[in-house]
């Protein structure tokens, strides 16, 4: 029998989580999502906005279409998809992602980010999977040619920071370009981004773990792993446990080991006296920031998840445990359909707007709770 914390869940998403962001977070006016909605649950019409904020609501709004969770979902994702290829390219691309834009929808930032790009991928990918166009495909695969052509590395597969490049070198694109080759897989069956998701999994246990079974966050020019300046995230931990059951899944393999040691190091180090994942640590396990964002918590809930699904005894009672906490700290009382986003290292709200990026992660963890647990959505 599915916990009773699923079906509530589930019908905070339907109900109440998709309708408040349509409502209050599309901006009829200059088109695509607001960045965030203030702590009173009123859209900041002036902040400037992420482009990657587009690109997850995208993901969201066609996901939500393909489980016919909410039925204006296909029509506002189309219209974002529309914002996103008219509006957030630098000037004169015809492929490539800008940064940033201000409250109006202008390009103030054209720097072509590889986080940014994963998340283009991950957006077209949903909305492929949502209706099959054609267009949208030819989209996919001009975006991945770009990619190939000024971002990854000829030699690894790796992703460089962007257009222009930077460093220090981030483990973050690698492990979404990896969430959005399998998202295309997913909507494809395209054995090729299987494989691209192979390549990745290879980096990750080879070249992004310290000696310690940390994830390294930070690196050279040449991927070699800093010696200054490195952290780890619990929350990337968690993410990544995520990842690699769903592609073992996927490729129709086991589950890797290395997944039950990044979970081991996460609860390990990650996991506050409170009982909920902390944002980040040093790389030899101490804390180095103790407060605690609402997405890590969401990571924590999927990992969960994902072991329950391979046969874990008891991890399904974790994360149902876990997905309880969730919705009693960081779910608005005042703004049904909305969350607080940070709480510091004593518990304390620092932190009452709500971020529109955060819905990506939210929704995700509910969905693959309603997924696991064989939930009628």
């Amino acid at each position: 029998m599915t916990a009773p914390v699923r079906q509530t869940a589930l019908a905070w998403l339907r109900d109440d989580a998709l309708p408040l962001w349509h409502r209050l977070g599309w901006d009829a006016k200059s088109g695509g999502f607001v960045e965030r909605l203030t702590a009173d649950g009123l859209p900041d019409l002036e902040a400037p906005r992420r482009v990657r904020v587009q690109m997850r609501q995208i993901y969201v709004y066609a996901s939500a279409a393909h489980e016919r969770l909410y039925g204006p979902a296909e029509k506002l994702a189309l219209d974002t998809l529309d914002f996103l290829l008219t509006r957030c390219r630098p000037k004169g691309a015809t492929a490539g992602f800008a940064h940033l834009t201000d409250s109006r929808g202008q390009v103030t930032d054209a720097k072509i980010d590889a986080y940014d790009q994963a998340f283009a991928l991950l957006a077209l990918a949903a909305v492929y999977r949502m209706n099959g166009d054609a267009q949208v495909r030819a989209l996919i695969d001009a975006e991945l040619a770009f990619i190939d052509a000024q971002i990854a590395e000829t030699a690894t597969g790796l992703w460089l920071e962007g257009v222009p490049t930077s460093l220090p070198r981030r483990q973050n694109p690698q492990m979404h370009a990896f969430e959005a080759f399998l998202a295309l897989y997913e909507a494809t069956d395209d054995a090729d981004y299987l494989k691209r998701a192979d390549v990745i999994a290879e980096h990750l246990e080879h070249r992004m773990i310290s000696p310690g079974g940390a994830i390294c966050e930070f690196f050279d020019a040449g991927f070699a792993p800093l010696a200054d300046g490195q952290c780890a995230e619990p929350g990337h931990h968690f993410e990544w446990v995520w990842l690699l059951h769903r592609h073992a899944r996927l490729a129709r393999r086991s589950p890797p080991a290395l997944a039950n040691m990044l979970m081991d190091w996460g609860l390990k180090h990650g996991i506050g006296a409170d009982g909920f994942a902390i944002d980040a640590c040093e790389i030899d396990g101490a804390v180095k920031d103790g407060g605690r964002r609402l997405w890590p918590q969401t990571e924590l809930i999927k990992a969960h998840l994902a072991r329950s699904e391979a046969g874990m005894k008891g991890a399904g009672d974790v994360a149902d445990a876990a997905l309880q906490a969730l919705m009693t700290a960081y779910f608005s009382e005042r703004t049904h359909g909305g969350w607080v986003d940070r709480y510091d290292a004593l518990g304390a709200l620092s932190d009452a707007r709500m971020p529109v990026s955060t819905f990506y992660h939210v929704y995700v963890a509910i969905c693959e709770a309603a997924r696991v647990g064989g939930l009628n959505r």
